[in-house]
């Protein structure tokens, strides 16, 4: 069984009181905080032993362990690592020297974000080079930028206002263009 976890207060570093869910007080400096723990906090930590590799057999080994036979392999610079070096960060099997080196991205890390004016944008340019398709992308353009026109994203995606009136005025020329053309048609 692990011990209690120990929280410290961020004002007078002494440990905080975790005897109440979702709240912590400081004794020492009398402030209340919210506390959100997060599960690994109080988890059992899972302790991971290699196998020692059998160096006549010419199994792979863990390149930090050469001792070690190698259970996993890197997957941004491939090398053979053992259970105890192989590290699940964001759904990959990193080493440790490509978390340090930060060979991450954080599109790789983050869960997707996305920029309805860059959508909006893509579907009233993309199908210019087939046109017929413009008969449906340019009014979902318009749907799309209607219904995201004032919301606030607060997404690391930066918002870009120029996708916006581009993809606006894009797709209310492709819908002009379709109107004029089924008015054409359609009057003789």
């Amino acid at each position: 069984m692990s011990a209690a976890p120990v929280i410290y207060s961020p004002c007078c570093r002494r440990p905080l009181d975790l005897s109440q869910a979702g709240e912590a007080f400081c004794f020492a400096c009398h402030t209340k905080y919210t506390l959100v723990e997060f599960p690994a906090l109080r988890a059992t930590r899972v302790v991971t032993h290699a196998r020692a590799a059998d160096t006549a057999a010419n199994d792979a080994t863990c390149f930090f362990h050469a001792q070690n036979q190698a259970a996993a392999i890197c997957q941004s610079c491939g090398r053979f690592l053992c259970p105890v070096c192989a590290i699940n960060y964001g759904g990959r099997t990193l080493c440790p020297a490509c978390i340090a080196a930060g060979k991450t991205t954080p599109a790789q890390t983050a869960p997707s974000q996305w920029n309805p004016d860059g959508i909006a944008l893509l579907l009233a340019t993309v199908p210019i080079l087939i046109w017929p398709f413009t008969l449906i992308t340019a009014p979902a353009a318009l749907i799309v930028l209607a219904l995201n026109w004032k919301k606030q994203m607060h997404t690391p995606v930066r918002r870009v206002r120029w996708q916006r009136w581009v993809a606006g005025a894009l797709a209310l020329i492709q819908v002009a263009l379709w109107t004029l053309l089924f008015v054409h048609l359609f009057s003789r």
